[in-house]
Protein backbone atom coordinates (compact mmCIF):
# COMPACT_ATOMS: atom_id res chain seq x y z
CA UNK A 1 0.00 0.00 0.00
CA UNK A 2 1.56 3.74 -0.81
CA UNK A 3 1.28 6.16 1.63
CA UNK A 4 1.20 9.93 0.66
CA UNK A 5 4.17 11.69 2.22
CA UNK A 6 2.77 15.10 3.15
CA UNK A 7 3.50 16.29 6.62
CA UNK A 8 6.46 17.12 5.42
CA UNK A 9 8.32 20.43 3.81
CA UNK A 10 11.82 21.50 2.64
CA UNK A 11 14.07 20.79 5.85
CA UNK A 12 12.41 17.52 7.28
CA UNK A 13 14.35 14.43 7.65
CA UNK A 14 12.63 11.57 6.23
CA UNK A 15 13.22 7.44 5.96
CA UNK A 16 11.74 5.37 2.61
CA UNK A 17 11.87 2.39 1.45
CA UNK A 18 12.78 2.21 -2.48
CA UNK A 19 10.47 0.40 -4.63
CA UNK A 20 13.34 -0.35 -6.90
CA UNK A 21 15.67 -2.40 -4.34
CA UNK A 22 13.80 -1.97 -1.17
CA UNK A 23 16.60 -0.31 0.58
CA UNK A 24 16.22 1.87 3.52
CA UNK A 25 17.51 5.60 2.93
CA UNK A 26 17.92 8.30 4.79
CA UNK A 27 17.10 11.82 3.05
CA UNK A 28 16.70 15.63 3.85
CA UNK A 29 13.93 17.01 1.43
CA UNK A 30 15.63 19.97 -0.64
CA UNK A 31 12.88 20.91 -2.48
CA UNK A 32 9.21 20.11 -4.26
CA UNK A 33 8.19 19.71 -7.55
CA UNK A 34 5.53 18.68 -10.42
CA UNK A 35 6.96 16.28 -13.09
CA UNK A 36 4.03 14.90 -15.54
CA UNK A 37 1.06 16.02 -12.95
CA UNK A 38 2.62 13.90 -10.34
CA UNK A 39 4.11 16.39 -7.46
CA UNK A 40 7.65 14.67 -6.28
CA UNK A 41 9.85 15.57 -3.88
CA UNK A 42 13.40 16.84 -4.36
CA UNK A 43 15.25 14.26 -1.95
CA UNK A 44 19.53 14.22 -1.01
CA UNK A 45 20.45 11.04 0.80
CA UNK A 46 22.18 11.51 3.53
CA UNK A 47 24.13 8.14 3.39
CA UNK A 48 25.92 8.47 0.00
CA UNK A 49 27.65 10.34 -2.54
CA UNK A 50 24.49 10.73 -4.87
CA UNK A 51 23.08 14.67 -6.11
CA UNK A 52 19.79 15.18 -5.10
CA UNK A 53 16.69 13.74 -7.22
CA UNK A 54 13.25 13.19 -7.53
CA UNK A 55 10.82 11.04 -5.32
CA UNK A 56 6.99 10.36 -5.87
CA UNK A 57 5.20 12.02 -2.84
CA UNK A 58 3.70 8.33 -2.24
CA UNK A 59 5.89 5.90 -1.66
CA UNK A 60 5.42 2.16 -0.52
CA UNK A 61 7.20 2.76 3.14
CA UNK A 62 8.80 6.11 5.09
CA UNK A 63 8.53 7.82 8.54
CA UNK A 64 9.52 11.55 9.47
CA UNK A 65 12.25 11.76 11.52
CA UNK A 66 12.70 15.14 11.96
Amino acid sequence: MNTPILDCKVGDLIQYTSQLSDKLILAIIVGETTIRDVERWRVKPLNSSRKAYTIKKIVFSWKKLA
